[in-house]
């Protein structure tokens, strides 16, 4: 395996000058967009999201179009993580070549790293409660596991590391509640299409893990789409 490409400064600086290793990897609004082809999947949803993270902090979003454009337009086939410095109105981005997920995809639950994060509206936004997911990622692998399964303090269902989840129920395919998670792109893009495909009705309510012993667990997120999961056997949260 090969170096972690480094991030990029992009900017609104004279046509021609080449985009600047960034020193730091500051916290703030983030998203991760598929390139395939030369095609940016979900692009518009992808900017909608930084556009409302800097809406809720406040911080003027004039610039945001433009260097947006101008990131996408320069990245190959891949995936595309950017990360938004808002106070100096530039973008992080870092390119990184597509590889397919491992399968069986096995997680391990655990407590979510954030805690009790529902009432903060901060939450919503991609990358404004801070970058916890290394360290998350670090727990679940060091377990056996490729992603952290998170709950909440009262046993439900919020999110994994890299993806949103939802259980398959019978003909139904329940979500757990929008509070104190971010909402993956894939879920009003991707997910409602593959659950009609299989017969689901897409239901949204508390997803108790200690209810979902035999039944189908789905990961979904913009880079990747919709793929189906497994709790690791014997697994303790």
């Amino acid at each position: 395996m090969g170096p972690e490409p480094s991030w990029q400064t992009r900017s609104q600086e004279p046509r021609g000058e080449a985009p600047r290793e960034a020193e730091a990897d500051p916290p703030g609004p983030r998203t991760t967009l598929r390139i395939r082809e030369g095609s940016v999947l979900h692009r518009d949803a992808h900017l909608r999201r930084l556009q409302e993270a800097l809406d809720h902090l406040g911080i003027p979003r004039d610039w945001l179009d433009e260097a947006f454009a101008a990131a996408v337009g320069a990245a190959s086939d891949g995936i595309l993580r950017i990360r938004v410095v808002g106070a100096e109105r530039h973008l992080l981005t870092r390119l990184e070549p597509w590889s397919p997920l491992p399968s069986p995809y096995r997680l391990q639950p655990a407590p979510h790293p954030l805690g009790e994060a529902r009432g903060d509206p901060a939450a919503r936004h991609k990358g404004l409660r801070g970058d916890w997911s290394a360290e998350a990622l670090a727990l679940a692998r060091s377990r056996g596991a490729e992603d952290l399964l998170c709950l909440w303090p009262d046993g439900t269902l919020a999110e994994t590391v890299i993806a949103s989840v939802a259980v398959e129920d019978g003909l139904s395919l329940r979500v757990p509640p929008r509070e104190g998670r971010v909402a993956s792109i894939a879920e009003a893009e991707d997910l409602p299409r593959w659950a009609e495909a299989r017969g689901r009705v897409l239901v949204r309510g508390p997803v108790p893990f200690r209810e979902i012993a035999g039944k189908g667990l789905v990961c979904f997120n913009a880079a990747r789409g919709v793929w189906q999961a497994e709790v690791l056997p014997s697994a303790e949260p």
